[in-house]
């Protein structure tokens, strides 16, 4: 499938007329190693089962109440990762995809950045919005324990630049055995919240326990795979913001 609709196409065409051809192009040592294509599609599989069985069991360990604030506290999160995120993980998939070697690193480092940030304004505008949040959906809980929940915004919204990176760089099949190892260790967390009764605020402590461990790995993952390049780093950052604007105003 392409990476990115025709009209992007036409967007980058016209925005990349600055720069020689070579700049954006992939060079021959940045094709695809293999495909992993198959291993990529268990992994999808097996997520989306392991978070079938989290919820099933997670709505049999919280009270009515306390499993309902945890679904709203998602919605608010859908809400706010697509608002906050700002196009970045589909810019970033494009852009590192046909972006020369050197421009690579400097692009994955400055999506990571960009995306810390993110995360913070998220986590700070849900701590000011907590009382609001929590009347209009009739969920003290939300606010209660806004400061967890906050942080869990706050952790793992560099996630979200996780997946298109391996996609981008072509390692579906480390991105396979990464969507499948944290989902299972995501059920395994629910063991916390049976040991220590079954109560949301016992939830959002393994959650987001659970969070900073993968965000830890992930970010040691991200680090390897794209290296360290400070020198450069804001170069055509004007590009690529336009660009994810572009794309969250189509989204």
């Amino acid at each position: 499938r392409t990476l990115a609709p025709s009209i992007n196409l036409c967007y980058l065409n016209c925005i990349s007329k600055k720069r020689p051809r070579e700049y954006f192009l992939n060079t021959p040592e940045q094709t695809s190693r293999s495909g992993g294509t198959f291993a990529y599609l268990v992994g999808n599989l097996f997520e989306g089962v392991f978070a079938l069985l989290f919820t099933i069991i997670l709505v049999r360990l919280l009270s009515q109440h306390d499993f309902g604030s945890w679904r709203q506290f998602l919605i608010v999160f859908g809400l706010a990762s697509n608002i906050f995120i700002f196009g970045l993980p589909k810019s970033l998939l494009y852009f590192y995809s046909v972006s020369g070697k050197l421009q690579r690193s400097r692009i994955a480092l400055r999506s990571l950045i960009l995306v810390l940030a993110l995360g913070a304004l998220s986590a700070i505008v849900y701590l000011l919005a907590r009382d609001g949040i929590a009347n209009a959906w009739s969920s003290p809980g939300l606010s209660t324990y806004a400061g967890l929940f906050a942080l869990y915004l706050f952790l793992y919204f560099p996630l979200l630049i996780f997946q298109p990176l391996l996609l981008a760089a072509d390692r579906r099949f480390k991105l396979a055995i990464w969507k499948i190892t944290f989902a299972a260790t995501k059920l395994l967390a629910l063991a916390y919240v049976l040991l220590t009764g079954g109560t949301l605020l016992n939830l959002l402590i393994a959650i987001n326990l659970h969070t900073l461990l993968q965000l830890l790995v992930s970010l040691a993952i991200y680090l390897r795979i794209t290296g360290v390049k400070t020198g450069g780093l804001w170069e055509e950052s004007g590009t690529q913001a336009r660009y994810s604007f572009h794309v969250m105003l189509q989204s």
